[in-house]
């Protein structure tokens, strides 16, 4: 699709600015960029505070993105990408140089990060997260501890009279779930630069976070948040050790605070392991903290709604989502049950099966086929961990005559058609099904990595591991 000689003008015509931001609006869940639509359409008939042209850009090029994800899609609009970026990079620093809405400055900043890493764009996207990351910490967006608005009318020390120049404190419940919201877009794109790819983090350590989990967009709008959990990162961690099912009392997360949690998990695993064989740990240490995150993780995966694996891929936004989180937290604990951290006994080794059997049970709700590159890059990295288990399973049992190895209970798989935990019960599972299952994860994989390049790594690792590995 052509749009002509827009790029000579200033402005969009109001057709072609109408037609992409109803692309983005539709599609922004695939970066997990959550704000209220409703305010943002109403600025845009606003004179006194439009969108800055930044977020107005990067929206315009996040919705040319999003064109180039659908398999046969009506329009394809990728060409303009490049147009787009350089635009909403001139106007940030504009934005950035006057200090005019920098709310907005935040919003696209952050979106162009997600942008550049989509695409591949690894150091580009990381040092705009970076900046952005920053940037938001001194804004206090970080600190934003209750759902409350008159929690910012408090006596303003040094560090709160630099905040409200920065950034002033917002005017309505509607102004706060944004802000929430675009941070905590942010802490998941650094878990998505830090754990997927490898960079440093750009927010402090998890415990020094004291904003709250953000909740559904419905609860801002109508005014009635206040009444809903102030539950931060530490506070979730705490009672999830203490008592895996007592915070189920009031309203249940949001789909993405779950989410959020599920990848805290798995990031908080993941590091314990990169420490201990880096030797910033000792054993003794490293048992005690893996023992407190697993079962923090057990006990989170028991509070998560039950979910049953779906005879044809779902687009139920809460099914997928629920999903992602299990895979999510399952990931967790397959790291948490590296032989680095608990050795080779066979109990270990069918606990690794049984969590990488859950994990790439999720392909049945994301599908194998073009569906799946709705699949969030976190999601998809945790499919890569579980198909290095599955394949190396394989191989061992075909090497032992292809027989199931000691029993194990199932734990960590998604619920069966039944209900019940797993259709196999305590079986451990098959050579044939285990197979079945890495030739799902394969072309889910493969069809996922041409949305999410961050995955195109992890998924030739996966390949190198396979060998002469033949599926059949």
């Amino acid at each position: 699709m052509s749009i002509g000689k827009w790029s000579d003008a200033e402005s969009l015509p109001l057709n072609l600015r109408n037609f992409l931001i109803t692309i983005f609006l539709e599609n922004s869940f695939r970066i997990h960029f959550y704000f209220n639509q409703q305010r943002f359409i109403d600025r845009l008939a606003s004179t006194s505070n439009p969108p800055h042209p930044c977020l107005l850009n990067a929206v315009y090029l996040l919705a040319c993105y999003f064109t180039t994800l659908d398999h046969r899609p009506a329009y394809w609009l990728g060409e303009h990408e490049a147009v787009f970026l350089s635009r909403a990079q001139i106007a940030l620093m504009d934005s950035l140089a006057l200090s005019d809405r920098l709310m907005d400055f935040i919003q696209a900043s952050s979106m162009v990060a997600a942008y550049l890493v989509h695409r591949g764009r690894y150091l580009e996207g990381y040092h705009v997260h970076c900046g952005t990351a920053r940037f938001a910490l001194s804004c206090g967006m970080d600190r934003i501890n209750k759902h409350d608005v008159s929690s910012f009318a408090r006596e303003p020390g040094p560090s709160y009279t630099q905040q409200l120049v920065l950034l002033p404190e917002p005017e309505d419940t509607i102004e706060l779930g944004d802000r929430l919201l675009s941070f905590w877009h942010i802490y998941w794109h650094d878990k998505v630069f830090s754990v997927v790819l490898g960079f440093l983090p750009a927010l402090p350590h998890d415990d020094t976070i004291d904003s709250v989990f953000p909740r559904e967009l419905e609860e801002y709008e109508s005014g009635d948040v206040y009444l809903s959990r102030n539950e931060t990162i530490s506070g979730f961690l705490a009672r999830q050790e203490d008592d895996g099912l007592s915070f189920q009392s009031g309203r249940p997360d949001s789909l993405f605070t779950t989410q959020l949690k599920a990848v805290t998990l798995m990031d908080r695993a993941s590091r314990l392991k990169q420490r201990l064989r880096s030797h910033q740990i000792g054993l003794e240490e490293a048992a005690k903290t893996r023992k407190e995150l697993h079962n923090i993780t057990k006990n989170f995966l028991s509070s998560l709604p039950p979910i049953q694996s779906p005879q044809l891929p779902t687009s139920s936004p809460v099914d997928l989502a629920l999903a992602s989180a299990h895979a999510v937290a399952s990931c967790a604990l397959l790291e948490l049950s590296d032989t680095s951290l608990v050795g080779s006994e066979p109990q270990a080794n069918s606990d690794r099966v049984a969590y990488a059997s859950s994990i790439a049970s999720s392909v049945l709700f994301f599908g194998d086929g073009y569906e799946c590159q709705d699949v969030w890059i976190v999601t998809g990295y945790s499919w890569c961990l579980a198909a290095h288990v599955l394949a190396e399973y394989i191989r061992r049992l075909r090497s032992h005559g292809g027989g199931a190895e000691a029993s194990s209970p199932a734990i960590g798989f998604l619920p069966g058609p039944s209900g019940s935990p797993s259709a196999r019960g305590n079986r451990p599972p098959s050579a044939t099904e285990c197979e079945d299952l890495l030739s799902r994860l394969l072309n889910a994989l493969n069809i996922a990595s041409t949305a999410h390049q961050p995955l195109a790594h992890h998924i030739q690792r996966v390949y190198q591991s396979l060998g002469d590995l033949k599926l059949e």
